[in-house]
């Protein structure tokens, strides 16, 4: 239960990145996922309330930029009493801190690729976060799909744990209508 906190994170940088490549995205096929070793076993997750704005530009990254939030309690690891046990003051405090943050401060070229940087801001910490992504033509729209990882006591959710894994790995995809 203790893994949730990294899933919404993971979510939400996911959202974000898929927003660098268009003012909309087609979200019925974006999504933003998370995973997160709990007792042994991986826990899944995902977050179904997000939203994004974004310029994106290929041939100019310089002014592309990107931003977004994340409703936390839209949380969903397919079990209720987990979700709920990860919107309390043990994890994600979602009375206190509703929504997590992305804002964008440098999106690159990197290989055949491109990496976003920016700002998280889960809670009351924000960190400087970097995030590899790639592109794939799906014919009307661009899929932009990116992974990475955060270490969710950095954060402040939840808190070290012999049983519960530090490391959260998302998982993101975002469909962007061409232009």
């Amino acid at each position: 239960m203790r893994n949730q906190p990294f899933l919404f994170v993971f979510l939400f940088l996911c959202f974000t990145a898929q927003a660098a490549f268009g003012q909309s995205f087609i979200k019925d096929k974006s999504s933003v996922t998370f995973r997160i070793k709990n007792g042994g076993f991986w826990v899944n997750g995902s977050f179904s309330d997000f939203n994004m704005q974004a310029q994106f530009n290929p041939a100019a990254l310089g002014s592309s930029q990107l931003s977004g939030s994340l409703t936390v309690n839209s949380i969903s690891t397919n079990n209720k009493k987990r979700d709920k046990h990860l919107l309390s003051e043990d994890y994600f405090e979602v009375e206190k801190f509703p929504s997590i943050t992305l804002t964008s401060s440098k999106l690159s070229k990197e290989g055949d690729g491109y990496k976003w940087e920016g700002n998280l801001k889960i809670k009351e910490t924000e960190k400087t976060v970097s995030i590899p992504f790639e592109v794939e033509d799906k014919g009307d729209h661009h899929l932009l799909k990116g992974e990475f990882s955060i270490n969710r006591i950095d954060y402040g959710v939840g808190k070290k744990s012999w049983l519960m894994n530090q490391k959260v790995f998302i998982t993101l995809q975002c469909a962007v209508p061409k232009t």
